[in-house]
């Protein structure tokens, strides 16, 4: 199996769009998406619901199980970039698009960099980090978390 994590569920939703239209097709009128599917097996898209999760997951494990290869397309902090463990066959490979930066407009995200920059700017011995850095880390920590489903032995 592969996972591929993507930034958002709107850009995941945008490849899903691009990649069925009939302007991704090739000379044989198969799309993006019916190519993929005939070279690695089952394509499986993380819905943003909780009530689908469940049965997509179920997809991919069923058609890793019975040796037909899968793809699992995922949203870096998403249901299936954190507490969800791929052992073994279930995720030979990562791929990661992009990196997970949170909005930047996101009023509780501008809060926190000001609030970090602030304290780091009173602090003399620089103990806190400051708000350029705190965005940072939180963009590798979702890199990080989204690895840590196939690294587990």
């Amino acid at each position: 199996g592969i996972l591929v994590f993507v930034q958002s569920y709107g850009h995941l939703r945008k490849l899903e769009e691009m990649w069925c239209s009939d302007a991704s097709c090739d000379a044989t009128g198969r799309t993006i998406w019916q190519r993929m599917a005939e070279h690695k097996g089952t394509l499986v898209m993380e819905p943003k619901g909780k009530e689908d999760f469940q049965i997509q997951r179920d997809a991919y494990e069923a058609a890793i199980r019975a040796g037909q290869g899968a793809v699992l397309f995922a949203v870096f902090r998403g249901k299936m970039s954190e507490g969800v463990s791929f052992n073994d066959d279930f995720a030979r490979a990562v791929i990661c698009v992009g990196v997970p930066y949170p909005s930047f407009v996101d009023p509780w995200v501008k809060r926190k960099r000001d609030f970090n920059d602030a304290r780091h700017q009173q602090s003399a011995t620089s103990e806190y980090i400051s708000g350029s850095r705190w965005y940072d880390l939180q963009a590798f920590r979702a890199i990080n978390q989204a690895l840590g489903r196939v690294i587990r032995y």
